[in-house]
């Protein structure tokens, strides 16, 4: 290959950060704050999802131990309840993604994101409850 052809190296060049009149807020300041809204809907409905589906696996799991083990629990009914919260906190985020109106986002993504603790808390329930049935058995 000819190294007349290759395209000069890129200059590196420092750029000088140029201060701001007083009491004007940073540049793009807005922007970072629809972002990070957006970034937050994304990532509960993502770990909604997902532990919508864990949550349907380890009833699924429960039901197969409850049928062998002769083992009544309580936790396979807190996690098929934990499994619609965690479904409505997916929705919530979901429509918070969707829709266009700046106070609408703010109030879905504040019920998604309590939805979503809520279910953490109820799995964290459920999990004792399993254990405790498993290992009193």
């Amino acid at each position: 290959m000819n190294a007349s052809r290759l395209p000069p190296p890129p200059s590196r060049k420092r750029f000088q950060q140029t201060p701001l009149p007083a009491g004007e807020p940073p540049r793009g300041a807005g922007q970072q704050e629809v972002n990070l809204d957006e970034d937050i809907s994304v990532h509960i409905l993502t770990t909604s999802a997902v532990m919508l589906g864990v949550c349907m696996t380890v009833v699924g799991v429960l039901h197969v131990l409850t049928v062998v083990r002769n083992v009544d629990t309580l936790g396979d009914d807190l996690l098929s309840v934990n499994s619609m919260i965690y479904l409505c906190s997916c929705l919530s985020a979901y429509w918070a993604l969707r829709t266009r109106r700046r106070k609408r986002n703010q109030i879905l993504e504040h019920i998604a994101d309590g939805l979503f603790l809520f279910g953490l808390v109820v799995s964290a329930i459920a999990t004792g409850f399993i254990t405790w049935a498993i290992a009193g058995n």
